[in-house]
């Protein structure tokens, strides 16, 4: 139940979201981390680490409802940047959206999701793989001490723009319920140069 949760100890970046608050009812955050073994689902799943709109729950398990929160993980030695596949802004998001290059010494935060294998050609599709926007790539991220070999998507032929207000705002809004203060300020700091 909620009581093993531990306390964030301070109010969560509420300076920060209140001007957004109102949504928060419509977008149920992710709040508690599973820690237990899923070991023998392992085959017939894969896991997916996300730092961008797929933070959010209910966009992720709007098509690929077998996703999971399995945890909080970062990758080093890549940096958070945005930008537009060949520089076409989306009709969706009109601006730039996250993708993730090589920066040694950078990192970024994401979560985790455990997936079905059934929904891979799902994620694929929501990435944009088949228009050859994201490539798939396997990557190491750590978590608690702990590597995990994940999928996630990089962009293709980048052309860096500035992001895009509706995408950040998902974005926030996704990950302050599920990190600590530290955490989090970790993750403001990937945005502050945006």
């Amino acid at each position: 139940g909620m009581n093993s949760v531990a306390p964030l100890g301070s109010p969560p970046l509420s300076s920060l979201l209140s001007s957004t608050c109102s949504f928060s009812t419509f977008l149920v955050l992710i709040s508690l981390l599973p820690t237990t073994g899923d070991n023998m689902e392992n085959n017939h799943t894969f896991l997916y680490f996300a730092y961008g709109s797929n933070l959010l729950k209910e966009r992720l398990q709007l098509k690929n409802p077998s996703a999971t929160v399995h945890c909080v993980a970062r990758l080093k030695d890549y940096k958070l940047v945005f930008g537009n596949h060949k520089g076409l802004a989306s009709d969706r998001w009109h601006g730039g959206v996250a993708t993730i290059e090589h920066s040694p010494g950078d990192e970024v935060w994401g979560v985790v999701w455990r997936m079905n294998m059934s929904d891979l050609e799902s994620l694929d599709s929501q990435e944009n793989v088949t228009l050859g926007a994201y490539s798939p790539v396997e990557l190491s991220v750590k978590t608690k001490g702990q590597e995990l070999n994940c999928r996630t998507y990089i962009m293709n032929s980048c052309v860096y723009a500035p992001p895009s207000p509706q995408y950040l705002q998902v974005r926030l809004f996704s990950l302050h319920p599920c990190l600590s203060l530290r955490d989090k300020a970790d993750v403001f700091s990937n945005l502050k140069d945006v």
